[in-house]
């Protein structure tokens, strides 16, 4: 760590050409004349010398001192050492990621049993890791019983298995998701039903637009304020054409039908234009409904 260090008391100048260390170590002065000498602790060594931690000087007599060559092959040894110290780490950590990260084995028909048992013994895997190695290992063997080609650990790596495996459960958890929200969709739908039971085409002016008018039932036993969804449009071969929000604020008792009308521009979606209803399948999806009492659908169904 390089630290800021005053210059020495009666100098004009700091002549700090290279940076201090904070570091100390023992040193011996040697006067070259007298012999002379003290022993001492270093105070910011550096490249050039150092400073000598010390109440008691060397006597005038002594001549001429080098204090700071002393400092010198201190700090080239230093040095030194932090040098080989960083070459030993590199290496050290180059011979591991070359021979102990097992994600880089290959495996084979031979050695299938073998990886596994080092899969489960490596101290470099997560514990997620290794579930995922294992649960893509047992994947694999129930495909080739059941004879669904396509799925085999053969000729991949460790890593390679696990980043699949890791890879088909976010597949998975997204179909999940969706099958959760349709069956969620599908089961408000038998509650609030809604249908277009109209829909006109009509220019005023420059403007074109689509008036449909929907009919609903409240089949739930709770009374609605208000509601809103999606209407999708497809074409009959299931197509999509586009969609339009719908928002609706009434209050509509349990048991009671109701209707309301509901229009947008053309350019939302396009692909009606030239189109009857007997043309279009149309999917309501509601997203949420308040009720009388303050309650909200979709927390009640979560």
């Amino acid at each position: 760590m390089q630290i800021p260090f005053p210059p020495p008391p009666g100098t004009k100048n700091d002549s700090r050409r290279v940076p201090r260390y904070s570091f100390k170590g023992d040193i011996e002065v040697v006067a070259v004349e007298s012999g002379d000498h003290i022993q001492r602790r270093t105070q910011a060594p550096s490249l050039s010398g150092c400073g000598v931690d010390t109440e008691n000087l060397l006597p005038k007599a002594s001549g001429r001192i080098e204090p700071f060559c002393c400092g010198v092959r201190m700090m080239k040894k230093l040095s030194m050492n932090i040098l080989l110290s960083i070459l030993v780490l590199v290496f050290a950590m180059a011979f591991v990621q070359g021979r102990g990260n097992i994600k880089s084995e290959k495996i084979t028909a031979a050695n299938r049993g073998k990886i596994a048992q080092a899969v489960l013994t490596d101290k470099g895997l997560t514990t997620e890791e290794k579930s995922r190695f294992l649960a893509y290992m047992m994947r694999a063997g129930v495909a080739s019983i059941s004879g669904v080609g396509g799925l085999s650990p053969e000729g991949k790596t460790v890593g390679q298995v696990i980043d699949e495996q890791r890879s088909w459960i976010t597949v998975q958890d997204e179909k999940e998701r969706k099958q959760k929200e349709e069956a969620r969709s599908a089961a408000l739908r038998n509650e609030l039903p809604l249908s277009v039971v109209q829909m006109t085409f009509v220019t005023r002016g420059f403007m074109e637009s689509f008036e449909l008018k929907c009919a609903f039932t409240n089949q739930r036993g709770q009374d609605i304020l208000a509601f809103e969804g999606n209407l999708e449009f497809k074409d009959l071969l299931g197509n999509r054409l586009g969609e339009d929000p719908v928002e609706v604020s009434t209050i509509i008792r349990s048991g009671e039908s109701g209707s309301f009308n509901e229009s947008f521009p053309s350019l939302m979606v396009g692909g009606l234009q030239g189109k009857k209803l007997s043309d279009l399948n149309i999917v309501w999806t509601p997203t949420k409904i308040l009720f009388v009492d303050g309650t909200t659908y979709p927390s009640q169904f979560n």
